[in-house]
């Protein structure tokens, strides 16, 4: 068993993967109002349930690499490893869940895609688990595969082939894509020194690299919401914009600031920073009444 402190308890969230979840639904939810697509309360718990199930297994296999390190370790992947039963036991009756939910409510052509990027998912998680189990260091774009599966996955349900705008995808894809391509490259760069960082043996660019591309990336990010924004054809598209906008520069200010703050503190709050659509779908009921206007 990993020893360590208590873990405060906004840390929660974070720990038990549940963070994640919620980040993808409530990005589909407002994408999906952007566009004027109806989704349903089963796509959005297939959705966050899968999230869970991979962000879990991921912590749950690292456990093993990393049980046995005398430094210290994230309190996520601590609180795996000392209860890796009764995890494996909940991840397997989710999956059922999962599936059943899946194959139930979804139309064929969702299920479809969504087993299409579980494929992918499953390439990049073997591909990530050898690599780290390698003694050998690599350059392995893990921060740019990451960040394109999340972003995909938020999508995965809102894309009907016969009614698909590209323009309308591209212009809600894109700034996603790289505000989550934004939030693994600072957390790679604030997780660069720790020991966690150290156990793995495979890395995409340089620290500097990464840090610039940050920079330029965040800057992209901020005129493609804010156009995004100016052609938006109703208010939920621009609410988008702006969701994106409080995302990327509150990235920034977290960056600039990194020194102030532990590397898992950072992380944690890398990741609450994404939850800025959670401001507009807590405030929906104004919405509908300025809409009334």
């Amino acid at each position: 068993m990993v020893q360590s402190k208590s873990a405060p308890l906004w840390y929660w969230p974070n720990i038990l993967s549940l963070d994640t979840a919620v980040i993808a639904i409530v990005w589909q939810y407002l994408v999906a109002r952007s566009l004027h697509i109806e989704i349903d309360i089963y796509q959005s718990i297939v959705l966050g349930l899968s999230i869970w199930l991979v962000y879990v297994a991921d912590r749950f296999v690292d456990g093993y690499h990393l049980e046995y390190n005398k430094n210290k370790i994230s309190y996520r992947h601590s609180f795996c490893i000392n209860h890796r039963r009764t995890i494996f036991v909940i991840w397997l009756l989710v999956l059922t869940i999962n599936l059943y939910l899946a194959h139930s409510k979804l139309s064929l052509i969702h299920l479809l895609s969504g087993y299409g990027l579980l494929f992918f998912c499953l390439i990049y998680f073997i591909v990530n688990q050898v690599l780290k189990s390698s003694s050998q260091r690599y350059k392995f774009p893990k921060e740019i595969l990451v960040a394109t599966i999340f972003s995909l996955g938020i999508f995965v349900f809102l894309i009907d082939l016969n009614q698909l705008n590209y323009w309308d995808f591209l212009k809600s894809y894109v700034p996603i894509l790289l505000l989550c391509l934004l939030n693994c490259f600072y957390i790679s760069v604030w997780e660069f020194n720790s020991e966690i960082k150290q156990e793995q043996n495979f890395h995409s660019f340089n620290k500097t690299v990464r840090t610039k591309l940050s920079n330029i990336i965040a800057i992209i990010n901020i005129v493609l919401s804010y156009l995004l924004i100016l052609d938006s054809k109703n208010i939920y598209g621009q609410f988008l914009g702006i969701a994106l906008i409080i995302s990327t520069l509150s990235l920034l200010l977290l960056n600039n600031y990194k020194y102030h703050f532990e590397n898992e503190t950072l992380h944690v709050l890398g990741d609450y920073i994404l939850m800025s659509p959670v401001l507009f779908i807590l405030s929906e009921s104004i919405i509908h009444k300025m809409l009334l206007i």
